[in-house]
C-alpha cells in the first residue's frame, strides 16, 4: 500500500530528476585538488630551504633548483587534467 507522500508524488504529474551522485563524480577532481595543493607546499618547502641555508653548495643548490622544476612541470600537468575533468564534467551535465 502506498503512503501519502507515495501518491502525491504519483498524482502530482511532476517528473523527478536523476540525482547527482556527488562523491562518485567528484572525487578525481578532488584528488587532483590534493596533488596540487601538496606540490605547491613541497615547492614552497624548497624555496623556503634555499633562502634559509644561504651556504648551500652548488650542488645542493643546482639539486634543489631541479626539484623546483620538476615539480612546476608536475603542476602544470595537474592544472590542465583539473581543467579536463571540468570540461568533460560541465559537457555531462548539459
Amino acid at each position: 500500500m502506498a503512503t501519502r507522500a507515495q501518491r502525491k508524488w504519483k498524482d502530482s504529474g511532476s517528473k523527478g530528476k536523476r540525482q547527482r551522485n556527488i562523491d562518485c563524480d567528484d572525487s578525481p577532481l578532488t584528488i587532483l585538488r590534493l596533488d596540487l595543493n601538496t606540490i605547491t607546499e613541497q615547492i614552497k618547502i624548497l624555496e623556503c630551504e634555499l633562502d634559509a641555508d644561504p651556504c648551500l653548495c652548488t650542488e645542493g643548490t643546482a639539486t634543489i633548483l631541479s626539484l623546483v622544476e620538476a615539480l612546476k612541470q608536475e603542476l602544470k600537468g595537474i592544472r590542465l587534467r583539473i581543467r579536463q575533468l571540468k570540461t568533460s564534467q560541465t559537457a555531462l551535465n548539459t
